[in-house]
């Protein structure tokens, strides 16, 4: 069979069938399946280089074999470390393949397929909680109005305690006179040192 058909028809049933297992309700590892979509794509760029240059290339008297393998590695860690927003991906290739050979061409590829992703989309963990809907801490640039917020901005400061002082008539309208689900404790009201928290049962 044509290795150029394939590898495109791996890369098109990879590409649909981790989208649609990353979206099931089910635990399910990505980054695996990314790092081989990756690995797949950099293989059909290395082979189509082949067929191009078939001697390989020269500069001067050096010749150049091209290895379709290496730049299955390469697109590995530059597709994987896109997706995830991280460069560690280039480090999991160096003890994968226990050599550093390629070291410059990856590190090379992943910085660019980084920095490209990340002024394109978010990483797909951020896309995964935010389609999810999960408590989710956006991203704080310098341009944002919050960037200059102190906590203390937002926070409230008039929060009811109890402490080992505190009587059972105290905590008691503590309990009727507000609505808090949580109430911090204090060793007492002078040197107010935080001890933990309790909870509303009721």
């Amino acid at each position: 069979p044509n290795i150029f058909v394939s590898l495109l028809l791996f890369i098109i049933f990879q590409f649909v069938f981790t989208g649609f297992c990353v979206s099931l309700p089910v635990p399910a590892g990505v980054f695996f399946p990314i790092f081989v979509l990756g690995a797949a794509y950099g293989r059909l760029i290395g082979e189509a280089t082949t067929s191009w240059f078939p001697d390989g290339l020269h500069q001067g008297v050096i010749n150049m074999n091209i290895q379709p393998g290496g730049y299955a590695v390469v697109g590995a860690a530059a597709f994987s470390g896109a997706v995830t927003h991280t460069i560690s991906t280039s480090v999991i290739v160096f003890e994968l393949t226990g050599q550093i050979s390629h070291i410059i061409p990856v590190m090379i590829a992943v910085l660019i397929a980084n920095a490209a992703a990340q002024w394109l989309q978010p990483s797909i963990y951020d896309s995964i909680i935010q389609i999810k809907k999960l408590p989710y801490l956006p991203e704080i640039t310098k341009h944002t109005h919050l960037y200059n917020k102190y906590v203390k901005d937002i926070m409230r400061s008039d929060i009811i305690f109890c402490s080992y002082e505190s009587t059972v008539k105290e905590i008691q309208e503590m309990l009727q006179t507000t609505d808090y689900r949580s109430f911090p404790i204090v060793d007492n009201n002078k040197h107010m040192t935080f001890l933990g928290s309790i909870r509303r049962v009721f």
